[in-house]
């Protein structure tokens, strides 16, 4: 069965319950039912069907999240094509690149100002037949659009040309999708690309099913009715599996924005159990409560903290009794178990009355229903889990990667191992690979993660090479450094890209430093450097306002963010607390110590030195940031 055959079935299942909540004009959640789901999707396909789009062609789909997007994905893949799917953020270089690179012969696009952009290189798309616009556009507009030689169509328009053929042939579309087989390519999604120029990763429509029938029901407990909150880019692999799992479990998706104040809010309008997102989301949650916290008078912010600390001890025995830990030997801590058995009488009232007159009142800020955050794209710093575990909020954390189409793992809902991404699912072949190529087969010795199943890509479009790289014999070589519990838990060391070597030989992760430092309330952004030096430095966005805040107490005179972050007390203040977190006494060797900082008065920005999903872009960090950095190693 192919994506659309199986959400088909569910949009006939529960046509009276909605697939999306869509916000109207007054920022007000609509439902949009299952039953119109589906018309809207066989629309758009019958009207794609009558002589636009043919089996296998590739169609480009360049939109942020909204209902159009998914209706036109399931769309497109029910006919049997190919979309070739990105955010309207991305630059029109890189569009060109991905729409020319993959053979679109059609695109999709949200705004007329994005789709005028990417005509001005319309000689660089000589497949480009057609657009077609999202966005409402005037009758000028239009006309414009079309003076570049492509047949231009609104979306209503085409929506409702779908209507008509389904009037005059019901099956229209239904035959189109009656063709389709799981093995088909279903999506070319092209890298964000932390290093390099993106490749487009080939996936098969059995390669989101596979991972989502062990998903569902198994790993998370999805229900029908339930609502998930969309704040990551939908074209992304790891979003747009998490929406198909809440379709294919009959429950409704509702779109927000990555902003603060305008999460929060959607998250108390829609009620929403669930919520995806990056490590720096929940970073940012727990900062802005603390800094909340730290406003209120004395009596609060001890309390807070008390019950906190309450909550993470009690959590942390109770982890210890039921065998929740990360477990790398055979035998059982007995200490552990001793420990929580006596803890837990104690912690338990206290834990209790931290629930009534402290936590719940966050949790209603959560919208009251919330069951688990699912968190992907890298992993969670020790402070946020333990921040979200002392009260009971089950954030579980994700591990794949694109080219495996791509989750491989993710903790299990109803017996979470922090600290971990989860076992990998029971029916994938994995390895973890030594530096001598050997397989590692004691848990807790790191190497490199290579996967077999079928959900693997099929590999680079047009890049034989590049695949060649990666897979080997239905292996992928993941290129993550990882170490396995006892139980295939996994937990993320580093990539083997990223690994810095300095002068002495010393091989050092970056990512587990960087995650360390995010803990600081100084910190918002970090990048570890030092690859063939003697030491190791580091880029810091800082917190602006916790600085700020911190400056004023310390009565610290400054015109303007550049005049403050260049004061040496302020730089002493972060510095110091980077390497109280970053030292032996949290487990950290002599040569992983940050010697230098530099603070940066500007924060990274997706699209330039972040991919979609707010990971680092090194190269481009190393190319823009060169002269701060050859500083530091000075």
């Amino acid at each position: 069965m192919t994506v659309t055959q199986r959400i088909k079935e569910i949009c006939f299942k529960y046509p009276e319950r909605p697939a999306l909540q869509v916000k109207d004009n007054k920022g007000v959640f609509q439902p949009y039912l299952y039953k119109t789901f589906y018309k809207d999707i066989s629309a758009v396909g019958a009207a794609l069907a009558s002589g636009w789009v043919s089996r296998g062609d590739h169609i480009g789909i360049i939109s942020d999240n909204r209902k159009e997007w998914i209706i036109t994905d399931l769309a497109i893949l029910g006919i049997g094509a190919v979309d070739v799917p990105r955010g309207s953020d991305s630059t029109e270089g890189e569009l060109v690149h991905i729409l020319s690179h993959s053979e679109a012969k059609m695109v999709f696009m949200e705004t007329f100002r994005k789709a005028c952009a990417l005509l001005e290189d319309k000689e660089q798309l000589p497949l480009l037949e057609s657009l077609v616009i999202f966005n409402p556009i005037t009758d000028e507009e239009f006309d414009i659009l079309s003076d570049y030689g492509v047949k231009v169509v609104r979306f209503d328009d085409l929506l409702q040309k779908g209507r008509e053929i389904l009037e005059s042939d019901p099956e229209a579309f239904e035959k189109e999708l009656a063709k389709g087989e799981v093995k088909d390519l279903a999506t070319i999604i092209y890298t964000s690309g932390t290093t390099g120029t993106p490749k487009g990763v080939m996936l098969n429509h059995e390669s989101f099913i596979f991972q989502i029938d062990r998903i569902i029901g198994k790993y998370l407990m999805v229900k029908p009715g339930h609502t998930m909150l969309s704040m990551l880019p939908i074209w992304h692999a790891f979003e747009r599996t998490v929406e198909y799992i809440v379709f294919f479990a009959g429950a409704n998706v509702a779109y927000t924005q990555p902003i603060g104040a305008v999460l929060m809010n959607d998250i108390q309008k829609t009620r929403a159990q669930w919520l995806s997102s990056v490590p720096r989301v929940w970073d940012g949650i727990r900062s802005a409560v603390i800094r909340n916290i730290n406003k209120s008078g004395k009596f609060k912010r001890v309390m807070f903290s008390v019950a906190l600390e309450v909550g993470i001890m009690y959590q942390k025995s109770l982890s210890c009794l039921l065998g929740t830990m990360p477990q790398y030997t055979e035998s059982k801590n007995l200490l552990d178990i001793i420990i929580g058995l006596l803890s837990l009488p104690i912690l338990f009232p206290l834990y209790i009355l931290s629930n009534i007159f402290v936590f719940r009142r966050f949790k209603k800020f959560l919208g009251g229903r919330f069951i688990a955050g699912i968190s992907g794209g890298g992993s969670l710093s020790g402070a946020t889990r333990r921040f979200f575990k002392g009260m009971s909020i089950k954030i579980l954390e994700g591990y794949g990667l694109t080219e495996a189409g791509p989750i491989l793992s993710v903790c299990k809902q109803r017996r979470p191992v922090y600290g971990t991404v989860g076992p990998i699912f029971p029916d994938v072949q994995f390895k973890i690979v030594g530096p001598n190529n050997e397989e590692i087969t004691s848990p807790g010795t790191k190497g490199v993660l290579w996967v077999k199943s079928p959900q693997i890509m099929q590999g680079y479009y047009k890049q034989d090479e590049a695949t060649d790289k990666v897979l080997k014999d239905g292996w992928l070589d993941t290129g993550d450094i990882v170490v396995s519990t006892l139980h295939h838990e996994i937990r993320i060391v580093g990539r083997a890209k990223e690994t810095i070597v300095l002068r002495g030989g010393e091989n050092i992760e970056p990512v587990p430093i960087e995650n360390a430092c995010m803990q600081s309330e100084f910190v918002d952004q970090i990048v570890v450097l030092g690859q063939d030096q003697k030491f190791i430095a580091a880029l810091i966005v800082p917190n602006f306002k916790n600085i700020e805040e911190k400056s004023k107490e310390m009565g610290i005179p400054y015109m303007d963010m550049e005049d403050l972050l260049a004061n040496p007390q302020v730089y002493s203040m972060v510095y110091s607390n980077i390497n109280d977190i970053v030292s032996a006494k949290n487990g950290f060797k002599n040569y992983e110590k940050i010697f230098r900082i530099c603070l940066l008065s500007k924060p990274f920005t997706v699209g330039d030195e972040l991919t979609n999903t707010q990971k680092v872009k090194r190269d481009v960090v190393n190319r823009k940031y060169r002269s701060q950095i050859a500083k530091l190693f000075k």
